[in-house]
């Protein structure tokens, strides 16, 4: 949600996503028309997941995805605590010519219990400013483009 609040006010843009809250931050652009998927609504994750959730992003060709992380190891990749979060965020990358995961430096070299896809599907990752690089290098190390903001 804070790189939905991070938006330029002009940008024109379609946005789908999965999540209510970042929706109706989004409907705040005058510029952005925002598609919501939907399906069955979990509450530890304010986003929908299910059928109807994979049957819309199944439709979708997007140039750029911006998606949260639980977290990433450069070996184990992308994982989840919420099992039906999995095939959503699958769907997501399926769809995205471009990935950016954005994430938390305590989440860095973290491994969650539901894996959702190697760190090789990313193309950027967004942390925060303090990270050690030490703790960057190795997802630069495997061509992820780092940005530390």
């Amino acid at each position: 949600m804070q790189i939905a609040r991070a938006l330029p006010a002009d940008i024109v843009i379609t946005a789908i996503t999965a999540s209510p809250m970042t929706a109706i931050t989004l409907s705040e652009y005058k510029g952005i028309k925002v598609i919501l998927a939907g399906g069955q609504l979990n509450p530890a994750t304010m986003s929908a997941s299910g059928h109807e959730t994979l049957r819309l992003l199944a439709g979708i060709k997007a140039d750029l995805l911006f998606t949260g992380v639980c977290a990433i190891h450069p070996q184990v990749g992308l994982s989840s605590l919420h099992f039906d979060e999995v095939p959503v965020k699958q769907a997501m990358l399926d769809c995205a010519s471009h990935v950016i995961a954005v994430t938390t430096a305590d989440k860095l070299g973290a491994v969650e219990p539901f894996v959702v896809a190697p760190c090789q599907r990313v193309h950027t990752l967004i942390t925060e400013r303090h990270v050690a690089s030490g703790n960057v290098e190795d997802y630069r190390g495997l061509g992820i483009e780092v940005v530390q903001a």
